[in-house]
């Protein structure tokens, strides 16, 4: 019995956004359904047939064929272009119908039906293409679960709707069930895959206390849990609605090839007229230029590049996302490849939240185990995260021999160990008890009124920190910084050891602000990296805030990129697919501009057939496409596989 319940939404509107978003010819794909695609099937038999010259049969029988085949292969694309006329529109629908029929008349039967074959064929091709790029996006939706298996009162399970569940809710999580609502594990130990989250594969551990996001699996085990989010606020619909807000986002690229179509398309369309017209009044040859300015008109729609721009951003987004990405809209992707600089915050983010101890000294002579062993004794009651850092490397201490154990928030801690006062804190602690510690710094322990020892304790730095800095640099980024409140010696410590440019210690969220607009005036558009509450506003100001994991709801609004997992790696995958992308597009609008302007040229002086004007809206719009979609993969050979499969 499977207890996933999928809950779809309506993807509706990513398909009208890929699909024809900007398009000026008003470009409307004919639908592919069983009926279109058997008449396809037939109109190519009939062709293949009229290939086949035997002489006894006469070349009427052939027109008849023909004209047949063309019918059959145009019928949608007719329906179709009579709709949108009727809708006071004129889309390549309309145009090929023009030119179907022209042909037919003009006695160009086989003209006739190879273009309209083709034209089917391209656009079922450029449809299959496309909906696997848009598929990236639609995937996501099925991270999130509409039922959770609720505990009730008399503990039985109950299955409720998940948007009438609230925060603290008792649950059931079956095995290989999809987690509903944020929550974390009262009882049970299992593992979880958190790939559609994260983008990370390796299972989590799962047992008492751990917190689970929704959108992960359950592995083979049975878990109880406490909800921690609605359904509106959990994970996986905060995901989904990033990504989808995401795409109405459009980027400089974007809303250029718009403004261009927008005047474009009625340029061309004056210039077929002009082309059909004119030289026919001159040389009385109407045929010759109906046909030319039928090509032209043809081949100069727009679609192929108002498509597979945007198709190349979505394709982008959808792939990040299912790497634990969420770009919110492609403007930051064109930010994020043009960057230049990048500023990190310090703690929780190119440290983790943990604190480890780097250095013990005693101004009396006493060894490491002994002051390490006084402080863990001062500090042995204490959750404080420095008290957890000196507790994990001292030697073991039974607490029940700890006395008057007194902690004071932020400075430190005491204690009475056989019948010692001893003392671990802060220089004002020392001091406030009346201890002399002259310019000693760092943690400071006393024993019966006298300093005996000093911790230096510092934060751990991620493992993947210098890494993702070198690999940062070797991207193109030219400047790497650092933004933190902490002192100046912790701060250089750091700073030193992932090798940034500079550093700015001891700051206020307004000196980072000023810091940050100093950078982004030097070095050029920068992406910050941040993880706090107190990260929201220099997100919001950066070219590009990118925040660390789904914690700080304050810094996930703010921020333009959601690294969904703490592995810094996130962000130089995140520039090398937006660098990927932003080469993909500029590829894409060269190779169709180019082919158009030729095909333009080669109808109107009478060398371009009306199969190459064909070619130069469908073919090669099914081609830009096919290369918008190796943004999600190694290579074009990768996904035309792929696609031949399919």
């Amino acid at each position: 019995m499977s207890h996933n319940h999928k809950h779809h939404h309506d993807d509706h509107c990513h398909h009208d956004h890929c699909h024809s978003e900007g398009c000026a010819c008003g470009h409307e794909h004919v639908k592919e359904n069983k009926l279109t695609t058997y008449l396809l099937y037939g109109a190519i038999a009939l062709f293949a047939i009229s290939l086949i010259k035997i002489s006894a049969i006469p070349e009427i029988v052939y027109s008849i064929i023909l004209i047949i085949s063309a019918a059959l292969a145009a019928y949608p694309v007719i329906l179709t272009a009579i709709k949108s006329v009727k809708n006071g529109k004129i889309d390549e629908n309309t145009l090929m119908m023009i030119a179907v029929i022209a042909a037919a008349f003009l006695g160009e039967f086989r003209e006739s039906a190879a273009v309209a074959i083709f034209f089917r064929i391209g656009e079922a091709m450029e449809e299959l293409a496309s909906k696997r790029s848009r598929d990236s996006i639609r995937s996501l939706s099925e991270i999130q679960v509409d039922k959770v298996n609720v505990v009730t009162t008399t503990n039985e399970v109950s299955t409720v709707e998940a948007k009438h569940v609230p925060i603290g809710t008792r649950a059931v999580i079956y095995p290989h069930e999809t987690v509903p609502l944020d929550c974390i594990v009262i009882h049970g130990n299992s593992s979880v895959d958190a790939s559609a989250i994260t983008g990370e594969s390796i299972p989590i551990p799962a047992e008492r206390g751990t917190k689970l996001l929704s959108g992960m699996i359950n592995g083979n085990e049975t878990l109880a849990v406490k909800t921690t989010n609605t359904l509106e606020e959990s994970t996986a619909s905060r995901i989904i609605r990033l990504v989808e807000e995401a795409s109405s986002k459009k980027g400089n690229t974007q809303k250029m090839i718009s403004r261009i179509a927008a005047y474009y398309t009625p340029a061309v369309v004056a210039l077929a007229i002009i082309v059909a017209v004119i030289p026919s009044l001159v040389t009385g040859d109407w045929a010759t230029w109906i046909h030319r300015a039928l090509v032209l008109l043809v081949a100069s729609c727009p679609c192929a590049l108002v498509l597979s721009v945007p198709l190349a951003f979505f394709t982008s987004m959808g792939t990040a996302a299912r790497s634990g990405i969420l770009v919110k809209g492609s403007k930051y992707i064109e930010q994020i490849a043009e960057a230049q600089a990048v500023v990190f915050d310090k703690t929780g983010t190119l440290t983790t939240d943990s604190l480890a101890v780097s250095e013990v000294s005693s101004p009396v002579g006493l060894n490491r185990e002994v002051v390490l062993t006084l402080a863990a004794v001062a500090e042995g009651h204490s959750q404080h995260p420095i008290a957890k850092a000196i507790k994990e490397v001292a030697p073991k201490i039974d607490e029940k021999y700890i006395q008057n154990f007194k902690e004071v928030p932020g400075h430190g801690a005491s204690a009475v160990f056989a019948g010692k006062n001893i003392i671990c804190g802060s220089k004002k602690l020392l001091n406030d008890n009346g201890i002399e510690t002259g310019d000693t710094d760092g943690v400071l322990v006393a024993v019966d009124g006298k300093l005996v020892g000093i911790i230096k304790v510092k934060s751990e730095i991620r493992p993947e920190a210098q890494q993702t800095v070198m690999a940062l640099r070797e991207s193109g980024i030219g400047h790497i910084a650092m933004l933190t409140g902490d002192s100046e010696d912790s701060a250089k410590e750091v700073a030193l050891e992932v090798d940034a440019d500079n550093f700015y210690a001891s700051l206020l969220p307004e000196d980072k602000l000023n810091y940050l607009e100093e950078i982004k005036a030097y070095h050029g558009k920068t992406i910050y990296v941040g993880d706090g509450i107190n990260d929201a506003p220099v997100l919001a100001a950066a070219d590009v805030g990118a925040g660390m994991g789904f914690g700080s709801q304050a810094a996930v609004e703010a921020a333009d990129l959601v690294l969904t997992t703490n592995n810094l790696g996130k962000l130089v995958q995140a520039r090398q697919l937006a660098v990927k992308t932003m080469k993909t597009v500029k590829i894409n609008i060269g190779f169709i501009m180019a082919v158009k302007v030729i095909v333009l040229l080669l109808g109107i002086i009478g060398i371009a057939p009306m199969w190459l004007a064909v070619f130069a809206d469908v073919g090669v719009c099914l081609i830009s496409v096919i290369i918008s979609s190796t943004i999600a993969s190694d290579d074009i050979k990768s996904t035309l596989l792929k696609l031949i499969k399919r």
